[in-house]
């Protein structure tokens, strides 16, 4: 949705630019979320991506104390 928002609004270049890098879309869909109405779908895309960022972090640690306990066996 943010794609298709920029492809309207923007130069066809700089929505180019939000496909090949997609901080960029995310950094353009919340400057311009009011103006946009992209407000709910930004905060979906915030939420996922720190739920992403905490999962991370929690399998990460899981993984370290496997490794301590020896318990991990690489393939």
């Amino acid at each position: 949705m943010v794609l298709i928002k920029m492809f309207k609004a923007e130069k066809p270049l700089i929505a180019v630019l939000g496909i090949l890098c997609s901080l960029w879309a995310f950094i353009w869909g919340w400057m311009k979320a009011d103006a946009q109405g992209l407000k709910k779908i930004m905060m979906i895309w915030s939420v996922c991506i720190g739920l992403s960022v905490i999962g991370n972090i929690i399998a990460g640690a899981g993984m370290a104390a496997q490794i301590e306990s020896g318990e991990f066996q690489a393939p």
